[in-house]
């Protein structure tokens, strides 16, 4: 019986009891809902924890990532029963006066109505490029989130405010400040803790005035985000080796070094990896980003071009990267050399579609409809009607 084995992202021997299951396709683009050859058991769980925490989610909480991912899930949410929204971060704001610590920032987040949320949170100057900062924090580090509602409907108050709850967590250290006083059909003030919310401390009625008196004046809406150019680039051979592996198997084994290398790149190394082209690179061509996506999707489009097999992964048609997988001989199962093969991720629906470029290019033409990809429209059609109810009003 074999006690060890490699690890696919390392490249190290580890006994079979340092191994975890591992999605190839992360959780944030809707790994859970993708088929089960995208599951792997031959990653070990320092890598799985590590890449998880530092390449995953570097990428998923860049800023125009992150917006990628929060527009994706608008445009197929039909009712006020569908999951919450996730928050969309605008970025860093600087408010005079407001009581924080001064290793604290202040971010600023939008909910689904356009409610206004202001994060006060720890500044971990490693993730300094994540929305949000370091994941870990919201559980270990105390914050706080001022929730500021709108002038809208009843339905849309209860969305965003249970969208706000999604995305703060409720297991987390930070507490949630609502910034509005709410009453029932008598006019009778209701408790904070009702809606979920904490009991205001002193430096909370401080921060309140301040950071309303900032909404109505603007003055806060000097916005600043940091991104580094290179954000993308240890993901990109992260999910290439993840999902070439899930496919060709053994046939990725003669540019495994480079994926690796690429995964985990040492200080000295300039030129790594396998060849591709990262986002920035590629939202120079904007004709280029939106050729093989789909509205609203997570697309992965693995082509051959005879010499090599390539994946494109695109989000909601935007945000495109190319990377090369393997030699263009190499044989996948199931796959079809000429149309290639292309997974369709919606992870707000928790769902996703096997298909093909061809067939794709077939069906948003007209020429051939696919019954899962009209069932899908359908759903993005009723968002879209949806959506101006979450745009409502009251003056």
């Amino acid at each position: 019986m074999k006690k060890s084995i490699e690890c696919l992202y390392c490249g190290n021997e580890k006994n079979i009891d340092e191994m975890s299951l591992e999605h190839a396709i992360p959780q944030f683009m809707g790994g859970a809902y993708a088929p089960e050859k995208f599951k792997l058991s031959n990653v070990c769980i320092k890598c799985n924890n590590i890449l998880g925490l530092y390449v995953d989610a570097g990428y998923a909480k860049s800023w125009m990532v992150s917006m990628g991912l929060a527009e994706s899930a608008r445009k197929y949410m039909t009712s006020y029963q569908s999951n919450g929204l996730p928050l969309r971060c605008l970025g860093r704001v600087e408010i005079d006066g407001v009581i924080k610590p001064d290793d604290y920032i202040i971010e600023y987040w939008i909910g689904p109505s356009g409610e206004s949320i202001f994060w006060v949170r720890f500044d971990d100057l490693r993730m300094e490029t994540f929305m949000g900062g370091n994941p870990t924090d919201k559980r270990n580090k105390k914050s706080v989130a001022y929730y500021f509602p709108v002038n809208t409907t009843s339905e849309n108050q209860i969305f965003g405010m249970r969208s706000f709850h999604q995305g703060m967590g409720k297991k987390n250290k930070v507490r949630k400040v609502l910034c509005a006083q709410v009453a029932d059909e008598n006019g009778v003030i209701l408790d904070p803790k009702y809606f979920g919310f904490t009991t205001p401390e002193e430096s909370d009625i401080v921060n309140e005035r301040l950071l309303f008196n900032a909404i109505n004046s603007g003055d806060f809406l000097r916005l600043s985000f940091k991104l580094h150019t290179g954000f993308d680039k240890r993901f990109i051979s992260k999910l290439g080796l993840g999902v070439g592996y899930s496919i060709f198997k053994e046939q990725m084994n003669d540019r495994l070094k480079l994926f690796q290398r690429g995964i985990w790149p040492k200080q000295d190394d300039s030129e790594v990896g396998i060849s591709g082209s990262s986002t920035l690179n590629m939202l120079k061509g904007d004709e280029i980003a939106s050729f093989p996506g789909y509205p609203g999707a997570i697309s992965i489009c693995i082509i051959n071009d005879s010499r090599v097999w390539m994946m494109c992964v695109t989000i909601d048609e935007q945000l495109p990267f190319v990377i090369e997988l393997c030699d263009g001989s190499a044989i996948a199962e199931g796959i079809n050399r000429e149309e290639g093969y292309q997974l369709l991720l919606f992870p707000y629906l928790q769902k996703c579609i096997e298909t093909s470029f061809p067939e794709v290019i077939a069906h948003r033409h007209g020429y051939v409809l696919n019954p899962l990809l009209t069932e899908i429209d359908a759903i993005r059609d009723a968002a879209t009607k949806f959506g101006f109810k979450l745009k409502m009003k009251i003056d």
